[in-house]
């Protein structure tokens, strides 16, 4: 008769047959296979890679854009290259690339509650 040993991990129950215990909101209990809950990780991975990926691509190009015209007056705090994306209007594209870059870190750091 083999045991079955119960790996724990934050949100769910491993057996070695491959399958997740898994509870949803209600409380049942649900069991995915081993494949699904890699397909579902490898999903996040993908989505976010490509985010951070795009976010850090965007990131260096505003950087580029600005040290193409650097501004000649800045103060202190904000410092130079910060005064030069204001100088050259191209605040819009940093924060979305910004806000690109941090989404994709979210999900590749998080865990599903619910896979």
């Amino acid at each position: 008769m083999r045991h079955k040993r119960n790996l724990y991990f934050n949100r769910g129950i491993l057996f070695l047959t491959g399958r997740f215990k898994t509870a949803n909101t209600a409380g049942t209990v649900l069991y995915t296979t081993g494949k699904n809950m890699e397909e579902m990780i490898m999903k996040r991975c993908m989505k976010g890679g490509f985010l951070v990926l795009s976010g850090v691509i965007g990131i260096v190009g505003v950087i580029i854009a600005a040290m193409q015209n650097l501004s000649t007056e800045w103060v202190t705090p904000p410092g130079r290259m910060i005064t030069s994306v204001l100088e050259n209007g191209i605040v819009v594209p940093a924060v979305l690339f910004l806000a690109l870059f941090v989404w994709g870190l979210y999900i590749l750091l998080t865990e599903d509650k619910n896979p």
